[in-house]
């Protein structure tokens, strides 16, 4: 999947960005149970971009898991729109 240099936003990408800030912050937040087989899915994945080797992440930690969704969860974003970083914003 090749990624495009973003431009100029369309009205439609503008209105979507609270959107997927919300669905995203949610999801980055939650210490509730995680899915699984996503995780196992995509954690990997994440490493290997960065180079780094997966570290063994035992399922009561919660706070780890909260921060690696959250990183995994922004670049999953990305790469599934195939969209380029324009501004960040932290709450």
């Amino acid at each position: 999947m090749s990624q495009t240099k973003v431009k100029k936003q369309t009205p439609e990408q503008a209105a979507l960005i609270p959107v997927y800030r919300e669905k995203w912050r949610a999801r980055s937040l939650s210490t509730g149970p995680i899915n699984r087989s996503q995780a196992e899915e995509t954690i990997p994945v994440a490493y290997a971009i960065i180079g780094k080797k997966v570290p063994e992440v035992k399922e009561q930690n919660t706070e780890i898991r909260r921060v690696l969704i959250q990183g995994i969860g922004y670049d999953r974003i990305c790469q599934e729109l195939e969209a380029t970083e324009l501004d960040n914003w932290r709450e």
